[in-house]
């Protein structure tokens, strides 16, 4: 991880792209351990299924709010946590 000169850490874009990838593993793997379709996600959300899809396969870098909306029914929710330093 890269300290700049200000003394704060900052992620380098493959760092970002683990913690996606990371996040939408965990959606799918929730999703599905819940027996849960993505319609059945829409229907509790409002999100729509093709943009659930999207999430899941990763072609899409959705907006904060709709991460979260997708979150409710899997009865998760994003939390601020401090970087670990490496």
């Amino acid at each position: 991880m890269a300290t700049p000169k200000n003394g704060g850490l900052q992620m380098t874009d493959d760092m970002i792209f683990d913690k996606k990838q990371a996040l939408v593993h965990e959606i799918l793997t929730t999703r599905r351990e819940l027996k849960m379709t993505q319609k059945g996600v829409e229907a509790e959300c409002g999100v729509k299924q093709p943009v659930i899809a999207r999430m899941e396969r990763g072609l899409t870098d959705p907006q904060l709010t709709t991460v979260l909306k997708v979150l409710a029914p899997l009865r998760k929710t994003l939390a601020i946590v401090p970087l670990e330093e490496a």
